[in-house]
């Protein structure tokens, strides 16, 4: 039933607020939420939790799409996500070493424009696309990942004194995990929304891709404006 998601679910979510509002009252938190005083650490939060709610349900959305709507076999479903896998090999020092060079901000810039290419593309995606092509795009996209995650890490601190980083690593981390399970929730109710309320299948995983789209759009526009 309906209730038996919701209730718990705004249970948690005013048990987490309650938390919060503790924390940041009391002389000794466990977690110090003054780390949101640094507009680095805002921004870069903020960045980091659309990066997480794109990514993360693709790797359940995209295998689906291959199989339910292009028609392919449980291999090819698999093998949609190797470039992101061989990817991150290359690209995550790559974007290390790039940011110690040229600064963060080219860096993320670059890679959020990747992310957002191919995120916005492969909601146009049909069961006549081929295969080449969603391997591109999905190559394109995973590049734009794993440029990400590093560099954002990285300036997200520069404002923190040093004890504060634990703080702001631990917050980070956490919230990411919940982000990162809303957004996959969101593109599979994407999917049954399509199939049940539009009578197509094909729409919903649009909508889910399409949803992705639009969580790497606005990194984007966060690392044009914020990220200097």
């Amino acid at each position: 039933s309906s209730e038996g998601v919701w209730v718990p679910a705004l249970s948690g979510a005013c048990c987490v607020a309650a938390f919060l509002v503790r924390q940041d009252r009391i002389s000794h938190p466990l977690i110090y939420l003054g780390v949101f005083r640094a507009r680095q650490y805002r921004a870069a939060f903020v960045a980091q939790n659309c990066l997480f709610a794109s990514f993360m349900g693709i790797t359940l959305i995209v295998p689906l799409f291959i199989e339910n709507i292009w028609g392919g076999t449980a291999l090819e479903a698999g093998l949609v996500l190797l470039p992101g896998t061989i990817a991150a090999l290359f690209i995550n020092p790559l974007a290390g070493y790039l940011t110690d060079r040229f600064h963060a901000r080219p860096v993320i810039v670059f890679f959020g424009a990747c992310l957002a290419f191919g995120s916005v593309a492969m909601a146009f995606m049909d069961a006549s696309t081929p295969f080449w092509l969603i391997l591109l795009l999905q190559g394109i996209r995973a590049c734009g990942v794993s440029g990400l995650v590093s560099p954002l890490t990285s300036w997200s601190m520069e404002e923190l004194a040093p004890n504060r980083m634990t703080d702001a690593s631990s917050f980070s981390t956490a919230i990411r995990q919940a982000i990162a399970s809303m957004g996959t929730a969101l593109m599979v109710f994407s999917i049954t929304l399509g199939a049940q309320a539009f009578g197509s299948l094909l729409f919903g995983f649009q909508l889910a891709l399409g949803l992705s789209g639009v969580f790497a759009l606005a990194l984007f526009v966060i690392a044009l404006v914020r990220v200097r």
